[in-house]
């Protein structure tokens, strides 16, 4: 089985890999069909800013498999049920992960709505458009709340809607990640599984095999579909064999997670002091409530829950104490105030240079950015330092990189 995954990665390097990683694969060009090529051709211009579920499991697979640590082993016990490979990513890489993930997604439902709202008329990309940037919107308020997991998950939602404008090169590039997932499967189930465990790779390999055969004949929603059936099914045995922890180490971890957690929070408590402000107020208590969680789980012997919850918390107190520690009130309001300043210098310069008609894809950063200068001077008048600092810098990044190729 093994030796036929491997032949359809190859196959997949020769032809439909490259015709994922090399830019816009086709966009529909058919008369009367302008606004759909626009929203197309703005998608494939912002790909590399769309984050997916597989490619998240991918990455945090690859991570997990030099970790040999108990925070690691953890994310692995937890990913054997459901959607947890977010919860994993977010232990593994940081809360970062989730705040880079929020901030690429708007700025790519920026460039896909600034391109079509030069369009005269109606497009059905609009619909995604909009589902797009409400997804996002939540998105940035579970980030804000401090719920990063949350915040993970609905911009998956976000960029799944604009990856969906072209149903081509979402199907090819779901297909190559199904087969990775499927390879790093059969990797870690080894020359000799259970009965039970080949069987579930055989189905697998049958689905991604039609998969393949589905994007030749050119069938993309069939290939969405049978990809994400093999992708389901090598997930689920690798969450199967990933949580195979015996019960003896389980519990030790569980233990361990649990007065990590403890001592995360009260340092975080300690830092706020007695008056924190409402941003960190929420976020202490909605890790004060995990850890409670935790330790109930705990004193019920559900070692896995109270993994889960232990991790997760663990989480959000670090972000409370690295936003106090390297943030003071004063200093984040100042730093805010300078940002959101100097984007809003560098929008007046690239509307500058740029001249009455630049071209499409400066229009579509020039227009992003515009939006996330207008939400992070609307944060900054409602107090929100933190969003407005993370809204300006996402401007000036875009703007600084219109600039260089203005000049």
């Amino acid at each position: 089985m093994l030796s036929t995954t491997k032949r359809l990665l190859a196959l997949f390097s020769l032809g439909i890999v490259a015709a994922c990683e090399e830019g816009p694969v086709t966009a529909p060009q058919e008369p009367g069909s302008n606004g759909a090529y626009i929203a197309a051709s703005a998608v494939n211009a912002s790909w590399h800013l769309l984050v997916s579920e597989e490619s998240v499991q991918i990455q945090t697979l690859e991570a997990l498999e030099s970790a040999a640590n108990p925070a690691a082993e953890s994310v692995i016990v937890g990913a054997a049920g459901g959607d947890a490979y977010l919860e994993a990513a977010v232990a593994v890489f940081g809360n970062g992960f989730a705040a880079n993930a929020v901030s690429n997604v708007e700025v790519a439902v920026g460039n896909v709505s600034a391109a079509l709202s030069a369009e005269a008329g109606g497009s059905p990309a609009r619909g995604a458009v909009d589902r797009a940037r409400a997804h996002a919107a939540r998105a940035r308020s579970e980030l804000s709340g401090g719920r990063d997991v949350e915040a993970l998950r609905f911009a998956v939602a976000a960029a799944d809607e604009l990856r969906g404008i072209d149903p081509e090169r979402r199907a090819r590039e779901l297909v190559q990640q199904a087969l990775r997932l499927l390879e790093k499967a059969k990797e870690l189930v080894g020359p000799d599984p259970r009965p039970e465990i080949a069987a579930a790779l055989r189905e697998a390999t049958d689905h991604c095999e039609a998969a393949v055969r589905a994007l030749e004949a050119g069938h993309w929603a069939i290939a969405v579909r049978e990809a994400s059936e093999c992708a389901e099914i090598a997930r689920r045995v690798i969450g199967l064999l990933s949580g195979g922890v015996g019960d003896d180490r389980l519990q030790e971890l569980a233990r361990e997670l649990v007065a990590e957690a403890d001592r995360t929070y009260d340092r975080a408590v300690e830092l706020a002091g007695p008056h924190p402000d409402p941003e960190v107020k929420r976020a202490l208590g909605h890790a004060g409530e995990l850890l409670r969680g935790a330790k109930e789980a705990l004193a019920q012997e559900d070692w896995r829950e109270a993994v889960r919850l232990a991790r997760e918390s663990i989480s959000i107190s670090k972000r409370v104490i690295d936003f106090l520690s390297n943030d003071p009130p004063g200093d984040l309001e100042t730093r805010a105030r300078q940002a959101v300043d100097h984007a809003k210098d560098l929008l007046v310069r690239a509307v500058e240079l740029a001249g009455d008609s630049p071209r499409a894809e400066i229009l579509a950063q020039l227009s992003a950015a515009r939006g996330l200068v207008h939400g992070a001077m609307e944060a900054l008048g409602n107090g929100e330092f933190r969003i407005a600092l993370e809204k300006a810098q996402a401007a000036i990044r875009i703007l600084t990189n219109v600039i260089r190729m203005l000049s």
